[in-house]
């Protein structure tokens, strides 16, 4: 893995200074292209605040217990004490900028440039300005120069600016919407058996949820809720006809933690219990091998 990283005071601790309206603790760029999973797990989080930029590739978050693949383009907010989980894989060649911070006129400057500082992930696209001003924001607080902590605030700012026009100059166009759903059918598809909260998937693309909905039912016939719904229980028809499976593993397997819940969903979609599924796949299973 190259990392780039700086820090104020030459050392790794989260230092919170209230002293100033805004005070940049530390800096860095992580480019992971050895080794499989680079793990970031703090249960208690950090004590000022972090925001992280991913440039390329894709990285897996956990935010508010729904795990998220994140895509470039996107922005990441940890607000002090939130529990951070974040996974970072060789085989998506991710390239991350980051940036940790402290004041006690955060929320103002965030209000400033009508962005939210509640945790979150918002999608602004790939912005080649961004990298430039995080570069320069390390290089600055490496060398330390005369004055350096007024200009990386400054460069700080300027983030900040770049996100807000990015965010008001999206304009999701019809080939836009065909790839972002096609993104979306991936991401069900591979993270099914687990809690997909769909608004905050659909923000985490910088979606209204309803839109979001709208035009996924627009070109799937499904709205998303209905597709992971089916993925999960086609796949649970799978397990019982060709696993050893029993009624119950199969449902934990794809997502359902009480069988009974997942039993009433299954008799609903294909017309029979899968008790009773199973018992008809292994009868015709012995028949087929008596004749």
């Amino acid at each position: 893995m190259f990392t780039n990283t700086a820090y104020k005071e030459n050392n790794i601790s989260p230092l919170v200074d209230f002293s100033k309206a805004l005070t940049i603790n530390s800096c860095g760029v992580y480019q992971v292209f050895s080794g499989n999973t680079v793990l970031t797990e703090r249960p208690e989080g950090r004590n000022d605040w972090q925001l992280l930029y991913i440039d390329s590739g894709e990285a897996t978050f956990v935010i508010n217990s729904v795990t998220q693949t994140v895509q470039k383009g996107s922005l990441i907010l940890f607000p002090p004490r939130q529990p951070q989980y974040y996974y970072y894989h060789k085989k998506n060649k991710p390239i991350i900028y980051w940036i940790h911070f402290s004041g006690r006129e955060i929320e103002k400057i965030f209000h400033h440039y009508n962005l939210d500082t509640s945790v979150g992930i918002s999608y602004i696209g790939v912005r080649h300005n961004l990298p430039s001003c995080f570069r320069q924001i390390i290089d600055e607080m490496r060398l330390k120069n005369e004055k350096y902590e007024e200009l990386i605030v400054f460069k700080f700012h300027e983030i900040l600016l770049n996100v807000n026009r990015a965010l008001k100059s999206i304009t999701i166009k019809d080939n836009d919407t065909t790839t972002l759903i096609k993104y979306a059918k991936t991401y069900f598809n591979e993270n099914y058996n687990q809690e997909i909260n769909i608004e905050n998937y659909a923000n985490s693309l910088n979606m209204t949820t309803c839109w979001f909905i709208k035009k996924f039912k627009e070109m799937t016939g499904l709205t998303p809720t209905q597709y992971i719904l089916k993925i999960r229980l086609t796949t649970a028809q799978n397990l019982l006809r060709y696993s050893k499976y029993n009624v119950s593993e199969a449902a934990e397997a794809v997502g359902y933690s009480n069988s009974f819940y997942f039993s009433r969903l299954f008799t609903k979609h294909f017309g029979v219990s899968p008790s009773k599924y199973k018992s008809q796949v292994e009868t015709n299973s012995d028949n087929s091998t008596e004749q």
